[in-house]
C-alpha cells in the first residue's frame, strides 16, 4: 500500500499587521474567523478557500500549508 501525504492550505493572521477591520471575519463563509484579546483568529474547520487572504486590506492574513499523512 502506497504511503499517501497530503498538503492543505490553510491561513494564518499575522497579529502586527492585522489592523482590526473584522473584514476577514465578515467575509469568511464557515464564520469561523473571531476576535479574542484585540486580536482576530482563524479557528479550527478553516476550509482554505481563501476568502479572507483575498479581502484583507493590509495583507495580513498568510497562507500555511500543512501536511496531512
Amino acid at each position: 500500500m502506497a504511503n499517501t501525504h497530503f498538503r492543505t492550505l490553510t491561513f494564518v493572521i499575522d497579529g502586527q499587521r492585522c489592523v482590526k477591520c473584522g473584514a476577514c471575519a465578515l467575509d469568511c463563509p464557515v464564520q469561523i474567523i473571531s476576535e479574542k484579546t484585540l486580536q482576530f483568529f482563524i479557528g479550527p474547520g478553516c476550509i482554505g478557500c481563501g476568502d479572507c487572504y483575498e479581502i484583507c486590506p493590509v495583507g495580513a492574513i498568510k497562507k500555511q500549508q500543512v501536511d496531512d499523512i
